[in-house]
């Protein structure tokens, strides 16, 4: 008799009793959709559900929408008689009209769309009964599925208006459905890249557990603990040895996330401000706060730097990283108690978008962009028609010839995809209404009736515009932000200026908001959108339910005085922690110093650092008279250390020195990352890390001139023997 071979699942599953169903009678009847109501009928009929008159649970919305309702192609209809002549369903209209579903126990026809979420429109035939009037089909079925039939008629159907709310409802209850997560994780588009990069690398670990499991290899070992990996006469187990082994073998999903980048900021011997890549640090053992910050000073000290000489550290927003207590910055400063920790201000000013953004309004709008850029983008007929019907209306030619997907993780970079946007979108309503109209795919067909009837609604028009407007003022500061010689000074002065303009937009929200919907009439004036305002009730929790008088008013207390004031709100409290460190900085610039005199206790924290503490108040008495009656000082911490006689001024330059190499974002960190992505292809992943850091380095310091002659004399001297072997790069 043969053996039957055991399964990976029957290792854990624990068999059923007799009296128990087996396991797949629980999955058949876990799938099954729930009994709505007693009834004789199938539960897998649509009659069921529209029997509910609407009352679904989310699984029964899931379940009637996921199902296909389609009878088989042997099936025979009923024929019914009208007259003298005998009518039946044809199978044709299942194609012809998306969302119509023919119900086999009553021999009649009902709308998917409209059983899943009537509303409070119109209940009767394709709703709440079957329709079976086949003599009147195609007149109902034309004015309840298509926008430019006549009005349905008294037979049936609730008229295409209604049908399209009840459609771009499932619509969104399906978009819902598929990322079920709570909705601050679903705003926050960087959690959502973090969780699709952690899902490759948990599928490179799990083919290493299935490994040992199909090889019988034990997992576990003498220790299972992380603060033994690096020790070498503990047995941590075949697993992690696999792990090791993956990664030391060239497996780049698991090398590229246990990978952190070093950058050094300072001032050199010009007094010009610099941050440089020193190399990457393979973290793979272990990514606690506690590892990688001793990962990191043994990198500063494997280059020849003294940490005791570090006065700021700067990190991104990972918890590991700025933890209050056990993050990498609070461990090294705990050491170095000079080492002041900084958050980058690029990534502070994103989750000021990221909260300012999250409202039903705003994420609806959002997410619509992005289907609509993706829907354009990945087709070259679609992008074509696009191009066309944006050629005709234009006078002249744009620079601009594709529409931008909005970015992922830096959310203060989708600006200039919404404003792209607003440009495309008259050509966009052209294409979609041609796409539609020679479209043959009655899914697709759907898919840009959906899109179309999106874009031309007054309420994404506006949320569109005035979002757009509000983000149009940190533009500017997310591109200064990003340069490598900016001072934490100059940078709080520039978050300063946007935090004034803002909180001026507040205070004359009236006039702002005008002249945003001003816009936004405009545009949808052109478009043939007459302005509306969502219905409102009695109670509602699922959207603003605000009562207004006028659409410019409903829009101004639902969207723009919220966003503002989340926006101002945000910036007021993550950027406090700047405002005092760049206080220290502030006092010693001239011309600040002119309008409030500074004294050596106003710079208590850096008496450890200068050379002469004795003589700082006569050396900020002669800087002031320094400065006093000149027309145009220095404004800026670099200017100030340029203009600071380091022999006259050594207390004042050490000071402005420290205060320079304070760390505004970690730009410069990514930058080193993306050009890992360039050198560490897929042709070449198997490089050991002394290598991968010497390319990197070669590829970012682009400027530093290398001496071909002192290579050549460092490599004879280190290999003698190969120089006098025909191939030098033989092996030995």
């Amino acid at each position: 008799m043969k053996r039957k071979q055991a399964t990976l699942e029957s290792i854990w599953i624990k068999k059923p009793k007799t009296n128990e169903p087996t396991e797949n009678e629980s999955v058949a009847a876990f799938s099954s959709p729930v009994p709505l109501a007693p009834s004789a009928t199938s539960t897998n009929d649509i009659s069921v559900y529209a029997r509910q008159h609407g009352k679904l649970t989310d699984e029964e919305r899931d379940t009637l929408l996921s199902t296909d309702w389609k009878p088989s192609e042997k099936h025979m209809y009923k024929k019914t008689q009208f007259g003298k002549t005998s009518r039946t369903f044809q199978s044709s209209w299942l194609q012809k009209y998306p969302g119509l579903v023919y119900s086999v126990e009553e021999d009649g026809a009902y709308c998917v769309h409209c059983v899943t979420f009537p509303g409070n429109k119109k209940r009767g035939k394709l709703v709440s009964e079957p329709f079976q009037n086949w003599k009147k089909a195609i007149e109902v079925f034309d004015g309840h599925f298509f926008p430019d039939a006549k009005k349905h008629s008294k037979d049936g159907g609730t008229g295409y208006q209604a049908h399209i709310d009840s459609r771009i409802c499932c619509e969104q209850f399906m978009s819902v459905r598929k990322n079920n997560a709570p909705v601050n994780k679903q705003v926050d588009a960087a959690l959502q890249a973090r969780r699709k990069k952690n899902a490759v690398v948990l599928e490179s670990i799990t083919k290493t557990v299935l490994l040992c499991a199909r090889q019988n290899i034990a997992l576990r070992g003498h220790s299972d603990s992380s603060k033994y990996y690096d020790d070498e006469s503990v047995n941590c187990g075949n697993f992690q040895s696999l792990i090791e082994f993956r990664v030391e073998s060239g497996d780049s999903v698991l090398k590229e996330h246990f990978a952190t980048s070093v950058c050094v900021r300072f001032i050199d011997e010009s007094d010009k401000i610099r941050e440089e890549f020193l190399r990457f640090v393979d973290v793979s053992p272990d990514t606690s706060g506690e590892a990688l910050s001793q990962a990191i000073l043994d990198v500063l000290t494997d280059v020849g730097l003294d940490p005791s000489m570090m006065r700021s550290q700067c990190y991104d927003g990972a918890g590991n990283m700025t933890g209050k207590t056990k993050g990498v910055g609070p461990r090294i400063q705990h050491q170095y108690p000079r080492a002041l920790p900084f958050w980058c201000t690029a990534h502070q000013l994103n989750r000021c978008v990221v909260h300012a953004s999250n409202s039903t309004l705003v994420r609806n709008m959002m997410g619509t962009v992005d289907r609509i850029a993706v829907f354009f983008n990945y087709s070259p007929r679609r992008q074509t028609c696009l191009a066309e019907c944006r050629a005709a209306m234009e006078v002249t030619e744009s620079k601009r010839q594709k529409i931008k997907s909005l970015c992922r993780t830096r959310w203060v970079e989708r600006h200039d995809a919404l404003e792209v946007f607003i440009d495309f979108l008259p050509a966009m309503v052209d294409a979609m209404s041609q796409l539609m109209e020679n479209e043959t795919k009655s899914t697709t067909s759907a898919e840009i009736s959906g899109f179309l009837m999106a874009i031309t609604g007054f309420q994404f028009i506006a949320v569109l515009v005035i979002v757009t407007r509000c983000l149009s003022y940190i533009k500017p500061l997310t591109v200064a932000l990003q340069g490598r010689s900016v001072d934490v000074v100059k940078a709080m002065s520039q978050v300063s200026v946007v935090q004034q303009a803002l909180q001026e937009v507040r205070d004359n929200i009236d006039t702002y908001h005008n002249t945003w919907f001003q816009e936004v009439s405009t545009i949808a004036d052109n478009l043939g959108v007459q302005p509306s305002q969502p219905r409102l009730c009695g109670r509602q929790t699922k959207r603003d339910n605000i009562e207004a008088a006028t659409p410019e008013l409903y829009y101004k207390r639902n969207l723009t005085i919220p966003f503002v004031d989340t926006f101002v709100n945000e910036m007021d409290t993550r950027f406090s922690d700047l405002q005092t460190k760049a206080a220290m900085g502030l006092k010693l610039i001239p011309e600040q110093m002119c309008a409030s005199p500074v004294s050596a206790s106003d710079l208590e924290w850096f008496i450890d650092d200068l050379p002469s503490p004795q003589s700082l108040p006569a050396e900020l008495h002669l800087w002031q008279a320094r400065w006093k009656g000149v027309t145009n000082p220095p404004t800026t911490l670099q200017g100030a250390v340029e203009q600071c006689d380091s022999q006259l001024y050594p207390n004042i330059y050490t000071v402005l020195s420290i205060a320079c190499v304070f760390p505004v974002t970690s730009c410069e960190c990514e930058r080193s990352i993306s050009a890992l992505g360039l050198v560490k292809t897929k042709l070449r992943t198997s490089m050991g890390q002394d290598r991968l850091s010497a390319l990197c380095l070669l590829s970012v310091h682009r400027d530093i001139d290398i001496n071909i002659c002192n290579v050549v004399r460092e490599f004879a001297r280190k290999h003698p023997r190969r120089m006098d072997l025909p191939d030098i790069l033989s092996e030995l």
